[in-house]
């Protein structure tokens, strides 16, 4: 009985470690967000942004291509394009005001969705970076100091 029961015991502590480190986040993983900010930004995106950056925020597969009026279809936002380079400020600067600053055609979303709104469009987006990419857009956030 001993010989059987040791081995459970065993495998019921580690399941139970591994679920309070998979619950809990290491400084890495740390975000300034909050998941009921992703879970709104989740909805503000569907409504919103989907249409033109896709479902998953894939973007378009040219994004780095000019068409010939000169303007830059929708980048990707899942960290998988340049969107990690931005700053926090400049990303929502970008969603209210809109890209054509930028080359891009992204209309202006100020009037249409509230500062928390934005925050929370942006957190969804975040939500979707790896660790590596959220970790190195966070460090770069507080070397420049933005």
């Amino acid at each position: 009985m001993k010989k059987i029961l040791l081995p459970i015991v065993i495998a019921a502590l580690l399941v139970v470690v591994t679920w309070f480190a998979i619950g809990e986040m290491s400084p890495a993983q740390e975000r300034w967000y909050s998941m009921e900010q992703v879970s709104q930004g989740k909805e503000i995106y569907s409504q919103y942004c989907r249409d033109c950056h896709g479902e998953s925020a894939g973007g378009m597969f040219t994004w780095q291509t000019a068409d010939a009026e000169g303007h830059y279809p929708p980048p990707p936002l899942d960290g998988s394009g340049h969107t990690w380079h931005h700053s926090l400020s400049l990303l929502r600067k970008m969603v209210r005001e809109g890209g054509a600053p930028l080359g891009g055609t992204m209309p202006p979303f100020e009037g249409k969705l509230t500062a928390e709104e934005i925050d929370a469009a942006i957190a969804w987006l975040q939500s979707l970076w790896p660790v590596e990419i959220y970790t190195s857009w966070r460090d770069q956030e507080q070397e420049i100091g933005y």
